[in-house]
């Protein structure tokens, strides 16, 4: 939908107060975590101005953490691209047996949270209690790890399955849309497959792989939680650890050594996406003429089996035996002890009253958050795109902020946004500053939904509306309002789902008596409860199971009812407006 209605005084007041609230959600924190840089403390409290934060820089802790943030960010990049892009060609331009279960498994493994990949991948294979370990003791006598998880090698390949996902997501569009036809005619001149595919099909998907190698080095840069559980252990911290470090293990937090490494991975991510630009920005990639061509998949003919055993084998590895590890190690009755199954663990959990804080505090921020932050999308969507094109890129610019900070760093900036100004600082610790922090994270999703719907919303539908005579509100109301409820409802939980998840705005913005679920699951896994850790996670990840399917039911049943409701609603319209062809109507029947 794209109404443009400049100059109207309530587009204005609503553009006006969209602006300031952006503002002070997104802009305000990055700029105090800047000049917080040069303050010894937080504007207020008696700061002086100063640049010791940057002797910072010089410190082994941080150089090695700049080298393990970038190991990070090339590995995963690199290895992940490349496991995405053959899923890719599987999935859209073969025959491949399971294909159809490739995009669906990426989707699962998106949304599910971190710390679920974290926690059962080291209960499969941590040095100590892991169960291949135990296995190979018992069989083979071996006296040290097998296979160690907690190491460089264990770190990198469960980075590398998270980002194998993501990635996936980004490019298989661009795999969907290459043009059969192209590679035929190549073909039939006589080049090679291995020549096709360079001079073909690589320049059309240089933009998905380009861009998804973009985003997954970000990513990379950015990780948090896995880190946090696999590699802290072994002394592998990269810099979004060192930076929650400054804060939550330091007395005093080290704000200002926290804010410049926070922001020096903002100015790393968005130096890597105006690289992107430049380089892919001028040139056309036009791979889908007006013919409508169909692509046909590739025949494997006996590689075929090959093919499908390759996915049946990766989605046994990433996504089945993590989820078999928590639920066994739940009923285990302690970690590398096998017995009898006992709920024992589910019962501490349950009967600990953290929990209960944890599981209301979830629940509620999930709900919570994520329907604010859909509503809010939802309004800046519909007065960006009646507004000026400079103005509602403006908009739309400011909620995009934190896609280059990491989660962590965003928390650092709303802290030290929040407990520089008196009356807010107060904040400090509740959950009302948590949810503040969570829909900041989140709105750049809950947006991308609200547009995306948006976008597929006839004009003509809203015009006719208002043509016939009803206010914009009412049209709103009526025209835009159901058509676009499916993808409000879809936002909605898929927003909960991350934010349910989410665990650098918890632990820092968190308090002892304010916890979520992820916090309390790496709080246990930290004290060595890890089979309540994983009881807890198995009840986490049960929860949103149901709530999916509660989604799909009503954004089906919303879509069939809604559709109905809104073409009729259309059609009196058409009538109201064209007597002539109403009565042809009631004639012809």
């Amino acid at each position: 939908m794209k109404v443009r209605t400049r100059g109207s005084g309530g587009l204005m007041i609503w553009a006006g107060s969209l602006f300031v609230l952006l503002g002070l959600l997104f802009l305000m924190p990055v700029i105090m975590l800047v000049i917080g840089i040069f303050t010894t403390e937080p504007l207020g409290q008696g700061a002086d101005w100063s640049f010791s934060a940057f002797s910072v820089l010089a410190t082994p802790n941080v150089q090695s953490a700049f080298i393990a943030s970038t190991v990070i960010a090339i590995v995963t990049s690199i290895a992940g691209v490349t496991i995405a892009a053959v899923f890719a060609f599987l999935s859209e331009r073969t025959d491949a047996p399971l294909r159809r279960l490739i995009t669906p498994a990426m989707l699962v493994m998106f949304a599910t949270p971190s710390i679920y990949y974290a926690l059962g991948f080291s209960l499969l294979a941590n040095p100590y209690t892991g169960l291949l370990n135990d296995v190979a003791r018992i069989l083979w006598g071996s006296t040290g790890p097998v296979v160690n998880i907690e190491s460089w090698g264990g770190l990198l390949t469960v980075l590398t399955f998270r980002t194998v996902a993501f990635v996936y997501l980004l490019m298989v569009a661009a795999f969907r849309a290459i043009d059969r036809a192209h590679e035929d005619a190549s073909l039939a001149s006589g080049a090679t497959p291995l020549t096709t595919f360079l001079r073909i099909d690589l320049p059309i998907i240089a933009p998905a792989l380009s861009g998804a190698a973009i985003y997954a080095m970000i990513a990379g840069l950015q990780s948090f939680d896995t880190p946090l559980i696999l590699g802290q252990p072994v002394g592998i911290v990269p810099l979004a650890s060192l930076v929650y470090g400054l804060i939550d293990r330091q007395f005093p937090p080290q704000y200002s050594h926290a804010g410049l490494l926070g922001t020096i991975l903002v100015v790393i991510a968005l130096a890597m996406a105006t690289l992107q630009h430049r380089l892919l920005g001028r040139k056309s990639f036009v791979s889908i003429g007006g013919k409508g061509a169909r692509p046909e998949p590739h025949r494997l003919g006996r590689w075929g089996a090959a093919a499908g055993s390759f996915i049946a084998l990766y989605l046994l590895i990433v996504q089945i035996i993590p989820f078999g590890m928590l639920i066994f190690s739940a009923f285990q009755p302690y970690p590398g002890v096998y017995g009898t199954l006992t709920l024992q663990h589910f019962s501490r959990v349950l009967a600990s009253p953290r929990t209960t804080t944890a599981v209301t505090t979830t629940i509620a921020l999930s709900v919570g958050v994520s329907f604010v932050s859909m509503v809010l999308a939802l309004a800046i969507a519909v007065v960006s795109n009646r507004l000026s094109a400079v103005w509602g890129a403006l908009m739309r610019s400011l909620v995009l902020i934190p896609f280059a900070m990491p989660g962590i760093v965003t928390a650092v900036a709303i802290v030290w946004a929040y407990i520089s100004i008196p009356g807010l600082r107060e904040l400090y610790g509740t959950v009302w500053l948590m949810a503040i922090g969570l829909v900041v994270v989140v709105m750049p999703f809950a947006l991308h939904q609200a547009q995306s719907g948006l976008s597929q919303i006839a004009p003509e539908l809203y015009a006719s509306a208002q043509v016939s005579g009803a206010p914009p509100a009412r049209a709103f109301a009526d025209i835009v309002l159901p058509l676009i409820l499916p993808h409000f409802l879809t936002g909605w939980f898929l927003a909960a789902i991350a934010i349910a998840g989410t665990l650098d705005i918890p632990l820092l913005l968190g308090s002892p008596h304010v916890t979520t679920i992820a916090a309390e699951v790496f709080d246990l896994s930290a004290q060595g409860k890890v089979a309540q850790a994983a009881a807890l996670l198995i009840m986490l990840v049960g929860g949103l199971s149901l709530a999916g399917l509660l989604c799909l039911a009503v954004r089906r049943w919303a879509r069939n009812s809604v559709m109905r409701r809104v073409m009729a609603r259309a059609n009196a319209t058409h009538n109201r407006l064209n007597p002539f062809s109403a009565s042809v109507q009631g004639a012809t029947r």
